[in-house]
């Protein structure tokens, strides 16, 4: 049996597997294979996937006696949702007849999902396209701040990206993300979690790397406004001044270690979006705690 370990969402994937003669063990070809006798079980149910679309079948491969092969396009959603990452699937064949014998075998196991996820899972419900619960998730507030997400149509092969986690709230896994994805995305898409990409989780030692860096260029330095949050930076004052939408969006927020906002002392984020104007507002990645008017800040 095939075990094929992490598949990704919306793949073809393609079995073969041989016929033989039993008495001789000779190349034989096996009669009645049809797209039905794949049956795939998910999650350890006895209840196989309900259609056969999207499953083909081929006897006698190239016209090479006793070489068979099954494929599978996980993009086919005839059965809504059978296809979900995080998922773990079994496939079998059964039943066909090989020298005039019966027989039925495991083919294959896998799981949908990608490498170095630290979460795979479906979109339960869709409040925005900013806004989703998950199907499956962490119960602590904040856990997946900071994560990237892959999110993957469930009838699509190729239609996919990536969201910057902004907000996580446990009790509901409801996810808040910094902009809509490129694709319009909906229940029952398959989404991964990645680790966290904010420099809020970078370690002191990383900092001072940081704070050499500034020391050795020229950076923007810059004072809070009023009516800032812990997403959304107000500005009264930017030097240099800017001037273009989003001219700050990637780069990194560093609080001044003697910052009047103590908590804020020391922490970074990421900025996602920066306004028009010689004092933007800039949207950052959660911080621990909102900045109050005077905070002083470089953005490197």
């Amino acid at each position: 049996m095939y075990q094929l370990g992490i598949v990704r969402p919306g793949a073809t994937i393609q079995l073969p597997f041989g016929s033989f003669a039993g008495a001789t063990g000779a190349p034989i070809a096996a009669t009645g294979l049809v797209a039905a006798d794949i049956q795939v079980y998910k999650d350890g149910n006895t209840v196989q996937r309900a259609s056969a679309a999207g499953i083909t079948v081929a006897a006698d491969f190239d016209a090479l006696t006793g070489i068979n092969t099954v494929t599978i396009d996980l993009s086919d959603n005839t059965t809504a949702g059978f296809w979900s990452a995080g998922s773990r699937y079994v496939v079998v064949v059964s039943d066909i007849t090989v020298d005039s014998q019966t027989v039925r075998f495991p083919l294959a196991a896998f799981t949908i999902g990608i490498p170095g996820a630290v979460l795979a899972t479906t979109i339960a419900t869709l409040a925005s396209q900013t806004s989703f619960t998950l199907a499956a998730g962490p119960a602590e507030d904040n856990a997946l701040n900071g994560c990237l997400l892959y999110l993957h149509d469930v009838a699509s092969a190729v239609q996919c990206a990536f969201g910057l986690v902004t907000g996580y709230v446990g009790s509901t896994r409801t996810v808040t993300l910094a902009a809509a994805p490129t694709f319009a995305i909906a229940a029952t898409d398959n989404v991964m979690v990645l680790p966290p990409s904010s420099v809020t989780a970078l370690t002191s030692s990383a900092l001072d790397a940081i704070r050499d860096r500034v020391a050795k260029r020229t950076t923007l330095r810059g004072t809070v406004g009023a009516s800032s949050t812990t997403t959304s930076i107000t500005t009264s004052v930017m030097s240099p001044a800017t001037s273009v939408a989003d001219q700050l969006k990637g780069r990194v927020v560093l609080f001044d270690d003697d910052t009047a906002t103590a908590a804020l002392r020391g922490q970074a984020t990421n900025i996602t979006a920066s306004s028009a104007s010689a004092t933007p507002t800039l949207t950052v990645v959660a911080l621990t705690t909102a900045p109050a008017a005077g905070d002083t800040f470089t953005i490197v």
